[in-house]
């Protein structure tokens, strides 16, 4: 018959045994110790001064005092002195400084470690931690809380990965690369890494942002610089009747299609929108007089441009397109013919003025070619001066029987003046002075 337990190592009472007793009370002395063990601390090293009954210790490495050469073991203040217990592996206690449970494997005592732990649920060789709950709650100790997912090198993952049905369709993390990044799935086989933010700088990039600063796709994130915001210049454009999307584009004018007429180098173009199909676009020119230029946009047409304002844009040249006015407000001139004003809605007056002298049959008559051409023929009229040029003494005005303006046509008109038959002051080389004006349209 063995003598001792062979997990335990408590004395066995032996047959026919005097003093049975003592046999029996280490026994339990034993048990008492090693039952439920708890212990004051582990890795202690220096004996306790005045221990309790029952107290326990877990020796470290280095024991000192009555400890001494004891390391490793446990150490059990009983009866007025030590009792010295060598753990086996797989025993477990409760550290008491520390308020944690370890287990003595491999020579120490260790903290509780499992290769597969299941709650609910049952784990696996990949998936160790299993988890089948409502929720799962992670907090804090006091102040935050860190969840890590660690990988062992840059081409590995550290993700989490959402799934419906065991199908994964969402996914963010370190996915191969250290650039975090959020991906999609709509059947767990084909993804799109919708946004990723490289680890270097910070930036943003993936299909959810935009691919260039010109690119409108519906639902992606405007970048610094996207349509001209922000950026030290604008996205250019080489032809304005396809820049539809509302921003700030820039033109080259010497190679790009449907500038306004007339310019060069590069130019900012202002477009904005009020539908899809309607809006108008505003340019400045950059490299001459400061010019603003409109034209709209409607049922998806491009208008014409107008010249709004710049140097010479009130007096200058006056142009249209279709109808459309595209040059200055106002335009001047004169010449031996006259003088006329164009304004830019068309409007168009010429004004002259003609010393004539009636012939043998008391009658004045001359043509006038106006100094600019009406798009038709225009209204004029004929204003007659009430001074004798020849004499400067009797009035013309009261021996004039009638003047007359014919409009012929949108070039020239023809002015007529009769003097009443009878009245003998005035000889046939008597003159008179006409001021002649023409009212019409230049377009």
């Amino acid at each position: 018959m063995f003598e001792r337990s062979p997990n335990l190592d408590m004395p066995f009472i032996q047959p026919s045994q005097a003093q049975k007793h003592v046999t029996h009370n280490e026994a339990l002395e034993y048990l008492d110790a090693l039952v439920g063990l708890s212990v004051k601390a582990f890795d202690a090293v220096d004996p306790p001064v005045g221990a309790a009954e029952g107290e326990r210790y877990a020796l470290g490495v280095g024991a000192s005092g009555d400890w001494a050469g004891q390391d490793g073991m446990l150490a059990v203040w009983a009866n007025g002195g030590w009792l010295y217990l060598a753990p086996q592996e797989g025993w477990r206690a409760f550290g008491e400084a520390e308020q944690a449970l370890r287990i003595y494997r491999g020579g120490q005592w260790a903290g509780l470690s499992f290769d597969q732990l299941g709650l609910g649920a049952t784990p696996d060789a990949v998936n160790r931690l299993s988890v089948a709950a409502e929720a799962t709650l992670l907090s804090h100790d006091g102040a935050g809380h860190q969840l890590k997912l660690n990988k062992a090198s840059a081409g590995d993952t550290a993700s989490l990965l959402f799934q419906s049905n065991w199908t994964g369709h969402a996914e963010m993390g370190l996915a191969g690369e250290n650039d975090w990044s959020i991906k999609v799935s709509p059947d767990g086989s084909s993804w799109t890494t919708a946004l990723k933010v490289e680890a270097a700088t910070g930036h943003l990039s993936g299909s959810a942002v935009q691919g260039d600063a010109l690119d409108a796709t519906a639902g992606r994130l405007l970048t610094v610089g996207g349509f001209g915001l922000g950026s030290g210049a604008a996205p250019e454009v080489t032809d304005l009747d396809a820049a539809n999307s509302g921003g700030i584009v820039s033109v080259n004018a010497d190679a790009a299609a449907n500038v306004p007429t007339g310019l060069s180098g590069r130019h900012a173009v202002w477009v904005a929108k009020s539908e899809s199909d309607g809006g108008f676009q505003m340019l400045c020119d950059q490299k001459s007089d400061g010019a603003l230029y409109l034209r709209r946009l409607d049922g998806g047409v491009w208008g014409a441009w107008q010249r709004l304002w710049g140097s010479g844009s009130l007096v200058g040249t006056v142009s249209e397109s279709s109808g459309v006015p595209t040059g200055a407000v106002i335009e001047q001139g004169s010449g031996a013919n006259g003088a006329f004003t164009k304004w830019a809605d068309g409007t168009m007056i010429c004004s002259h003025t003609l010393d004539l002298s009636f012939d043998a049959v008391h009658r004045l008559a001359a043509d006038w070619s106006y100094p600019a051409v009406f798009a038709t023929a225009p209204v004029v009229t004929a204003t007659l001066d009430g001074e004798d040029l020849a004499s400067n003494a009797t009035p013309v005005a009261s021996e004039v029987g009638a003047v007359g303006m014919e409009a012929m046509s949108a070039s020239s008109a023809r002015a007529t003046l009769h003097r009443i038959s009878g009245l003998t002051d005035f000889a046939a080389s008597d003159s008179a002075r006409v001021y002649l004006s023409a009212h019409g349209r230049w377009y």
